[in-house]
């Protein structure tokens, strides 16, 4: 039998190891490319998809499959880049080249001189990518969208040596690497630290401020946030650039900086913004009268157990009940 018709596409579609879903910076998505004969690919294959109006087209390129009737073609997806609903730009998305070097894809045979014909089906015909697939592709930069107590905090009460639980809400699912990072607070006009707890791989990381003797809170203005840090010491520029500790859009391979400047809106208190929207989901706390003294809880010697001589240091580290400050 002679068969000279040329080899067409049958469809595309995600391959075996692309779930539906949303992916971002850092993923790769997979897409499988069958023709209705084996084909030959020479120098590489693109496929231009459509990823938001402000961006040039997100582009898959060949990866593998050449001598058979199925390719897979990689794409890795780029800041910027959004689809709610992914699908190649038309029908003459599929073209025979990789970057600004030309290429053809043909019929397998001893000599591949037939050329495929790479038209694909029609947008809107049932048969396109956004047919057969829920592929949503998010390339923003994680933001800070609202700071807030959460529900077993707000509204309460609270006296010295307890804890109120404080959400930061991004617009995307990120990955907290390194850190610890800490919430610069302002309680009562005096700045303290609310330590990070959990939330990595989701889109609200909770942090834990524990009250302290001398608190004084008594109306939303009294308690504020005032930075987002990537660490304890609080030493980094409180954005992107740290090598170490990092707040990164989730991914498989996490790389993009999460924007870590926080919301500036409402009423500014000694540099910070309230917490609470209004009063009565603010939180009170009254830590000026303490039911127990200030003591020290823990002694830890910087040496293990043994005898020293003369001239040998022995430091100590005394950890207190409370924040204490030495005159």
């Amino acid at each position: 039998t002679i068969d000279t018709s040329p080899p067409r596409v049958v469809g595309v579609k995600p391959a075996s190891a692309t779930e539906d879903g949303t992916y971002a910076v850092g993923d790769s998505i997979f897409f499988e490319v069958s023709f209705t004969k084996p084909i030959h690919v020479s120098k590489g294959l693109e496929l231009l998809l459509s990823t938001g109006a402000q961006m040039p087209h997100g582009v898959a390129r060949y990866v593998s499959g050449s001598g058979s009737d199925t390719l897979i073609m990689q794409y890795d997806v780029s800041e910027g880049e959004a689809s709610s609903d992914l699908n190649y730009v038309a029908s003459n998305a599929l073209i025979a080249r990789n970057g600004d070097v030309e290429g053809h894809v043909r019929q397998v045979s001893t000599i591949p001189v037939t050329d495929a014909s790479l038209d694909l089906p029609p947008l809107g015909s049932g048969n396109a990518l956004s047919d057969v697939a829920s592929i949503e592709v998010d390339g923003a930069r994680p933001e800070v969208i609202r700071v807030a107590f959460d529900e077993e905090s707000e509204s309460k009460t609270f006296i010295e040596r307890e804890e109120i639980g404080i959400l930061v809400e991004f617009t995307a699912p990120v990955i907290v690497s390194g850190g610890p990072p800490v919430l610069l607070v302002v309680v009562g006009g005096q700045d303290r630290r609310a330590l990070y707890e959990g939330g990595s791989a989701s889109a609200s990381l909770r942090f834990v401020y524990a009250t302290s003797v001398g608190d004084l809170c008594t109306s939303a203005q009294d308690f504020a946030y005032k930075r987002l840090c990537l660490s304890p010491s609080c030493d980094d520029t409180g954005s992107s650039g740290d090598p170490i500790n990092s707040i990164k859009r989730q991914s498989s391979r996490p790389f993009l900086d999460a924007d870590l400047d926080l919301p500036s809106f409402g009423e500014s208190l000694a540099g910070g913004r309230p917490i609470a929207d209004n009063e009565v989901d603010a939180v009170s706390i009254d830590a000026t009268n303490p039911s127990d003294p200030t003591s020290a809880v823990e002694i830890t010697p910087s040496h293990e157990d043994g005898t020293y001589g003369p001239g040998e240091e022995i430091r100590f580290h005394v950890k207190f009940s409370d924040i204490v400050y030495v005159e």
